[in-house]
């Protein structure tokens, strides 16, 4: 298998792309000061721009954080008065092993899945991979490890051949993030350390710092061309020598654009590209406990479309006093491209 690590050498069966937070970034005028939300959980912050034409909300997480984690949701369905969430990427008609009945995959919308895991301390969900929208005839399509299980693969998909096409992200129990795409044939996983919690997507959107050819990338992974041109994307990278994790979901952009400018304003290394267009969404939780979006949309009608697999931020909450007084944001300045920004800010002042 394929993956694209931090600061790596392995063996000749992978592929190392080995990524470091950019020293000095180019400056852009389309890197603009950020409007940040005064901190209100440990280790993750919300910032939003306006680049261009475009609205861009940023989650980043401190991954060094202890009381920061990371996790995966899929949609249920109701036994009664009970929840059950579904342990496979297809219904029970496609898939005999499949706790989800019927012909049908349930989706579910992503502040839904935030409201529904906020209980056991989700802040941030954001949809990942593609999945039958139309049909509805199935998931999450890419390879899908939810707390240890996989929930794709030869068990659960058949022989589909999507997870050796399609790039994964894969969260380790430490919050250590990989990139890659399976080797057919390479069958060893450690599903109970570097794909603890593995989320799909594609294409790969920027190595080691540089922006990959949308069209190329899109054929690479047997995507069409337009997956990368609408108008709406969701993108996660990893920064700061894979200590950061940048959460982004952008409208009136395309996925080209999105990850230059997290590459050029967070300095973003590697970049993976979810599913976007009406699946692009993402919501947080603000320091009242109330489900934002990036989007007054999401807000109002609770997103745009239901979806099919979210990756979550897990956090605890800092005391209400913190969020008030508007402490320093150190982290998201230590990752900000300080020529183009030129400034060091408190939130709700900037001095220069």
């Amino acid at each position: 298998m394929r993956r694209f690590r931090t600061a790596c050498c392995v063996a000749a069966t992978l592929v190392c792309v080995g990524v470091a937070l950019l020293s000095s970034p180019t400056a852009s005028a389309d890197s603009p000061i950020p409007i940040c939300d005064p901190p209100a959980y440990a280790g993750v912050w919300h910032c939003r721009h306006t680049v261009g034409e475009a609205v861009v909300s940023v989650v980043l997480v401190d991954l060094n954080d202890p009381r920061v984690h990371l996790g995966t949701a899929l949609p249920g369905f109701m036994d009664g008065a009970k929840f059950v969430e579904c342990k496979s990427v297809n219904p029970a008609g496609r898939d005999p092993s499949s706790n989800c009945p019927g012909d049908k995959y349930p989706l579910e919308r992503i502040p839904t899945m935030l409201r529904r895991y906020r209980r056991r301390g989700a802040v941030v969900a954001i949809n990942a991979d593609y999945f039958g929208f139309v049909d509805q005839s199935h998931g999450a399509e890419g390879l899908t490890v939810r707390a240890g299980h996989r929930l794709d693969g030869p068990a659960h998909n058949g022989n589909s051949g999507v997870p050796f096409i399609r790039s994964y992200m894969a969260v380790a129990r430490d919050s250590t993030i990989t990139f890659g795409r399976l080797i057919p044939g390479y069958g060893r996983f450690d599903l109970a350390g570097e794909f603890f919690n593995t989320v799909s997507g594609g294409p790969m959107l920027a190595q080691r710092g540089i922006v990959l050819p949308n069209e190329a990338a899109c054929l690479a992974e047997q995507l069409p061309p337009e997956a990368c041109l609408r108008e709406y994307q969701t993108v996660a990278g990893i920064a700061s020598a894979g200590h950061a994790l940048v959460l982004a979901v952008g409208r009136r952009i395309t996925a080209a654009d999105l990850a230059r400018f997290l590459v050029e304003t967070y300095g973003v290394a590697t970049a993976i590209k979810f599913d976007g267009g009406g699946s692009a969404q993402m919501a947080w939780l603000d320091a009242l406990g109330n489900v934002r979006g990036f989007d007054a949309e999401i807000e109002v009608n609770d997103g745009f479309r239901p979806v099919a697999e979210g990756l979550l931020v897990f956090s605890t909450p800092l005391p209400l006093a913190n969020a008030e007084a508007g402490p320093a944001l150190e982290f998201v300045w230590s990752l900000i491209n300080r020529e183009a920004a030129q400034k060091t800010c408190r939130v709700g002042t900037c001095a220069e």
